[in-house]
């Protein structure tokens, strides 16, 4: 139940950053903690975890991508960015109508949309980075079951439906991609 990177943070005992905070898009500007204590720590500078800076460099390094996604847990969405804040832009209709067909893949009980606008405003977030920073198109957070039953601890029985599910929506999500 380990949320943050292993990182040291100088000065205090508490380790690591919170990865989905540490991305250079906004950084630092909301839903963040400047506290190494906290589990929304965004770390000492954009990009300071080596997990981050690693992605980073593996997607700059291939310019040829078309959709990025990240699997989270839990609640049931398919999020796009903005994450770090409650704001339209041009390309919003489109993520919604590939968020869309991947809901349905999954029996239409996702929610989708953005994701500060969907639940609060969070800066730094690793989607928000590969849309902006990376130039991909197609930039989803999609967050897992369940609705609160079970939380972050889905019991063992539902992992291959689920498994299932998401593997449905990223095959109908990547065959309605505009090239």
């Amino acid at each position: 139940m380990w949320r943050k990177t292993r990182s040291v943070n100088p000065g205090t005992s508490c380790r690591g950053a919170d990865p989905n905070r540490n991305f250079d898009v906004a950084w630092g500007t909301s839903g963040t903690s400047t506290n190494p204590c906290s589990d929304v720590f965004a770390g000492a500078r954009a990009f300071s975890e080596p997990e981050t800076a690693a992605l980073r460099d593996f997607v700059l390094a291939r310019r040829n991508i078309k959709m990025y996604l990240t699997f989270h847990s839990y609640g049931q969405m398919i999020l796009y960015p903005w994450g770090y804040v409650r704001e339209d832009h041009s390309g919003e209709n489109e993520l919604k109508r590939v968020g869309d067909i991947g809901a349905r893949a999954m029996n239409n009980r996702y929610t989708v949309g953005s994701a500060a606008k969907v639940l609060y405003p969070s800066s730094g977030g690793s989607d928000d980075w590969a849309y902006k920073g990376a130039g991909i198109s197609y930039s989803y957070t999609i967050e897992l079951p369940d609705e609160g039953r079970y939380g972050f601890i889905l019991p063992s029985s539902r992992i291959q439906g689920v498994a299932n599910e998401a593997i449905a929506a990223v095959e109908a999500m990547v065959m309605n991609i505009k090239d």
